[in-house]
């Protein structure tokens, strides 16, 4: 079950672990999304900073599918 986009935020990768084709390739357009497709499963750790300057801690885990056509990826997080 997919859930509803309540957020939209630009990413610092700051470390990856591949097994088979590299994600780095993968965005960078060296190598194709391959038929079966690719699944990245992330660790994410965050600070977010609203617009009143506040700071909230966020950990979180999920998995990110890259688009086909854009050097972006949908992030599906827990």
């Amino acid at each position: 079950m997919r859930g509803e986009k309540i957020y939209e935020y630009d990413l610092d990768v700051t470390g990856v672990t591949d097994y088979g084709i590299s994600l780095d390739a993968i965005l960078s357009g060296q190598v194709q999304i391959p038929p079966q497709g690719v699944r990245v499963d992330l660790d994410i750790r965050a600070t977010i900073e609203t617009a009143a300057g506040h700071r909230i801690a966020l950990s979180a885990d999920g998995v990110a599918m890259p688009r086909a056509t854009e050097p972006v990826a949908d992030l599906l997080e827990n």
